[in-house]
Formats: C-alpha cells, structure tokens, sequence
C-alpha cells in the first residue's frame, strides 16, 4: 500500500516536473516568471483591460464593467490617462458598484451632468480606509481637482499596511511576498493552471479572459489577501486621514470626506474634528441611504439602482457646495429608463 502511494506521488512530481520543463521552452508564460514580484502599493488591484462579468443581485441579469488600462472601472471604454480636471471617489464596494448597469450607475449619472470635469470612480470592493489612501498614491499624478474618500463602517480600521511615525512621515508596508510565493510565481505551471482557470471561465460562464499580462497580479492578489491584524485607534486613523488631506493639497487638489449615515461615524468626526474650519472638508450622506429599504439590493446590502440615483443627487448637492459646475439635477429621465429597465427584467427567486 505504502509503494503504491509512493509510486503515485513520485509520478505525480514527475509529471509536474515535466510540464514545467515543457512550458520553459515552449510555454508563453517565461515573459511572467522572468519579471520581478511586486504587488500594488494598496496590495489588491483589479485587472487591467478587464471586461467583468457580475451577476445583479436581485435579476436575471449580468452586469458588465469594463476596467482600463489602469484597472480603473470606466463607464465607457476611455481610460483615464489623459483626462483633465478629474473629480476622484475613493471608497469600497459602496464606491466601486460592480452590480449596477452603468446607464444608472451613480458616477456615470454624474459624469453626464457635469460641465467641466470628470467624475472617475476609484472604488475597490473590500478596500479600507489604509488601501483607498495608497491607491490615491499610485494614481496622484492624474489631474486631480477634488478627490473625495467615501468613509463606511469599519473602514477605519487598520490592516498593517501603512503607519506614522513619531516624526509624522507616511510609512507604507508593501508586500513583497515570502519565499513560497516567489517560488510559485517563477513557475510556468502555475500561469497554465490560471491559464485553465480563465478559459473554464470564458467558455461556461461567459467570463471575460483577463490576458497573460494580468496573471502576476491575479497571484499578487491571492497572496497579498493574508490574514491581517486588525484594530481601530481613534488617534491612528486621524493622523493618516489629516496626512491624506496633507498629500492631497500638497498636490493641488482638495481633500473631501464623505462620511456614510451611520451614528458612529458621525459621532467620531463631530467628536476628532470639532472645530468649524476643519469640519469643512467632510460631508455626512443623506440619511435615507442606510435607512431606506428601497434604495438597498433585497439579496445585498450595497444601493441598488434607485439607490445609485438617490446618491447622484446627494453628491450634486454636496458639489453645489463646493462650486463645482453642473448642468442640472432633473433625474426624472433616469426614474423612467428605471422602470422600464425593471419591466424588462426577471426577478431571482
């Protein structure tokens, strides 16, 4: 029994060798394993030139969200390079919306009622507040005129990736794998297997092939996602959230938080920020996006598509505010595209 168990195991590790040995002179992956592994500043990114495919929560319907060539989420097939007067949302899920059409998508609506800027939505679902603020880092350099962090709860809470030290410097903690992760990122066989995965993906469940150039990340991704301590320090957060505005004005740009109606969160910035001159830089969301049921998925707890609407009037107030030039907050079109959309569509039981 013993033998036979070796036998199996021994050509198992025979076979793989071989493959490998296979994919080193044959393979298309040695371009993957002969660069450097780096994960993002923010340790988790998505793809880049990257078409979704996401299930609605409540319908028979996928939503499809095309990501450029910077892994930003674009409401058509433009990237960002090159835009002028960007108005940037950091955030998580709450941000990024994958289970909302883009035809009512909150940024999308904005991005049409705007005269002269861009609305570019930064969201990463899972992000907190620790990986939103490096993501601002490894995209700083855009055209930025506003650059907005949508706080939820528990966002505040640290993961290890950045700290302040006793002379206020910004420390980030990047990860850079271990020696079993490099090792299997040099392998040839563990890019055929992402390889496998992809194209099950494409061809029974109408997944977008993400392309070779993706597979180091993809790995980065799996890697970084490690367990992380996790605490919450009043004074902590305020040093990093007050050196995000710092690195934010420094750059030209102003800082705003968007605080989610929560009683907590409000509390903490009524409490950290009291004075009036520092209270200009956050804005609390109308209370009806956590109490009102019919703006929130019946399977999800994100905003729906009312709910995304509800948000893209919030924030055309909030940039009344601000002076940033729209052209109008008449919504009725998008109500009535809504309840066709909703006719057309099947319920998930």
């Amino acid at each position: 029994m013993i033998k036979k168990l070796l036998l199996i195991v021994f050509s198992f590790l025979f076979s793989l060798i071989f493959i490998e040995i296979f994919l080193v002179y044959f393979g298309p992956y040695n371009n993957i394993t002969n660069s450097k592994f780096e994960s993002s500043l923010a340790w988790y990114e998505r793809p880049k030139n990257f078409l979704q495919v996401q299930p609605h929560p409540d319908l028979k319907y996928n939503i499809k969200n095309y990501f450029d060539c910077s892994g930003i989420k674009r409401c058509d097939n433009s990237t960002i390079v090159s835009k002028k007067n960007i108005i940037g949302i950091f955030g998580d899920s709450f941000v990024e919306n994958i289970s909302i059409d883009p035809k009512f998508e909150y940024s999308c609506i904005i991005n049409e009622k705007l005269k002269n800027s861009n609305f570019i939505n930064f969201g990463i679902g899972g992000y907190n507040f620790e990986q939103s603020f490096a993501r601002y880092l490894i995209h700083q350099k855009l055209n930025f005129n506003y650059v907005f962090y949508l706080l939820n709860i528990g966002d505040q809470d640290s993961i290890g990736l950045m700290e302040i030290d006793k002379n206020e410097n910004l420390i980030i903690k990047k990860y850079d794998g271990n020696f079993i992760t490099k090792l299997i990122s040099k392998l040839n066989i563990s890019y055929l297997l992402l390889d496998v995965y992809y194209l099950y993906m494409n061809t029974i469940k109408d997944y977008h092939y993400v392309g070779y150039q993706n597979y180091r990340q993809i790995l980065s991704n799996r890697f970084s996602l490690k367990p992380r301590l996790r605490n919450f320090n009043d004074n902590d957060f305020k040093k990093k959230l007050i050196k995000f505005e710092q690195i934010v004005k420094k750059n030209n740009a102003q800082f705003v938080v968007l605080i989610y109606p929560d009683k907590n969160l409000v509390n903490f910035f009524k409490k950290n920020f009291p004075n009036k001159k520092e209270k200009q830089f956050y804005f609390i969301l109308d209370k009806n996006l956590k109490d009102d049921d019919s703006l929130i998925f019946k399977n999800d707890l994100h905003w729906n598509e009312k709910g995304n609407i509800f948000l893209a009037k919030n924030l055309l107030n909030i940039f009344e505010n601000l002076n940033i030039e729209f052209a109008d907050k008449n919504f009725k079109k998008y109500y009535k595209e809504l309840d066709l959309f909703y006719a057309s569509k099947i319920l998930r039981k």
